[in-house]
């Protein structure tokens, strides 16, 4: 990882709050809940070694899920909508 910023979005919750929420705004979704948990180091793991966060966003429309491993540069990121009566088409490709 080389820039700072994609550091602190992968191992601060509040960051990565940020930019999940900005993100669900943008699609025209709407929020209910979220949740975003740090985990803590393994048992053994080297001082310092960063930890990764899990955060959902319960939408009006289903959910968003977003998993980070700082360790090796990844995250995942599921989007959820299941509001029939709308052709979600345009938001999906916000």
């Amino acid at each position: 990882m080389d820039s700072p910023v994609q550091r602190r979005v992968m191992t601060e919750p509040a960051a990565l709050r940020t930019i999940c929420l900005d993100a669900v705004r943008a699609a025209g979704l709407t929020a209910v809940g979220e949740l975003f948990h740090r985990f803590h180091a393994a048992p053994g793991a080297p001082a310092g070694e960063p930890v990764g966060i899990t955060g959902v966003v319960l939408l009006a429309e289903s959910h968003l899920a977003v998993h980070t491993w700082p360790e090796i540069a990844s995250v995942t990121v599921d989007v959820y909508v299941c509001n029939l009566g709308v052709d979600n088409s345009a938001a999906r490709r916000r």
